[in-house]
């Protein structure tokens, strides 16, 4: 990195995350010519981890502009650190693929299974609170059940819960897949009960294969859900409140709200669209 930043012919540099802008500054390099690109930062590890706030002001002073992936990404920035000037950030989303059409989606009362198919895809972590979605679903009618696709420490400890609530026979763990795209095609809804979300990149995976959502309004998840994936947003974080919006939901699966904006916006985040804005930010830099 050193050797980067005193090359005669100044490249831009693109320094990725605090823990790699933090070895610029251990390094004594001066990358004024430098962009930092935060894509992880939310107001809950600001929250959670102790030595971000430290490691924001120690690093960040070295660095020309700023580049978050969401509004707020940069939110949780500006009150991590607010020595850096509201016209030195920039927001572009991450890059988002296309992906093919899921063909032949029908709503649920279509279907050859008559009930109400749910989706939880994550890694079963603490962050996902995958263990809000099987709480949900005990109060919800028989005719629901829930698919888990991810897989992760808290496995164990969530199939006994659903055991423990007398649920288990409609909850289906799928573990790891690399493959979302039967799941996508083949359940109603998709539920996100993450409390930290820093983009979310399969709530647009979801949409575009035609899945609503229903989230809590955490992060990035509030400027994802409905603008760019139609959905509705859990107004409480409770599994109570998940079931009430689940019901909600149920009646509404063949209008969700806003499906033709939506994808129209997610155009918007597509990798060409996202270069360009790129390429204009490396170009205000070089001025």
């Amino acid at each position: 990195m050193r050797r980067l930043a005193s090359r005669s012919d100044h490249p831009t540099l693109v320094i990725v995350g605090i823990w790699t802008a933090s070895r610029a500054r251990l390094c004594r390099t001066n990358p004024r010519n430098a962009i930092y690109w935060e894509h992880s930062l939310t107001l809950e590890r600001l929250r959670t981890e102790r030595l971000i706030h430290f490691r924001l002001r120690f690093a960040l002073p070295l660095l020309a502009k700023v580049h978050c992936v969401a509004p707020s990404v940069a939110t949780a920035l500006a009150l991590g650190y607010s020595g850096i000037p509201d016209a030195n950030v920039h927001v572009i989303e991450n890059p988002w693929t296309r992906s093919r059409p899921t063909s032949n989606r029908t709503p649920a009362a279509n279907n050859e299974y008559e009930g109400l198919r749910l989706l939880f895809a994550g890694r079963l972590v603490d962050v996902k609170r995958p263990a809000m979605a099987i709480e949900a679903l005990s109060y919800l009618p028989a005719h629901v059940v829930l698919h888990i696709a991810g897989d992760g420490p808290l496995r164990r400890r969530l199939q006994g819960l659903a055991t423990q609530l007398g649920i288990s026979s409609r909850v289906y763990f799928h573990g790891w897949l690399n493959d979302l795209s039967v799941l996508l095609r083949e359940c109603d809804l998709l539920v996100s009960t993450s409390k930290s979300e820093s983009f979310g990149l399969g709530l647009l995976d979801a949409a575009e294969a035609g899945l609503p959502i229903v989230a809590f309004g955490v992060g990035a998840v509030a400027e994802v859900v409905p603008h760019f994936a139609p959905g509705w947003i859990i107004p409480h974080e409770s599994p109570r409140s998940i079931a009430d919006t689940i019901l909600w939901a149920e009646s509404r699966l063949n209008e969700p709200p806003g499906v033709d904006e939506a994808r129209k916006l997610r155009g918007q985040l597509e990798s060409t669209a996202i270069s360009e804005r790129w390429l204009t930010l490396l170009s205000i830099l070089q001025c």
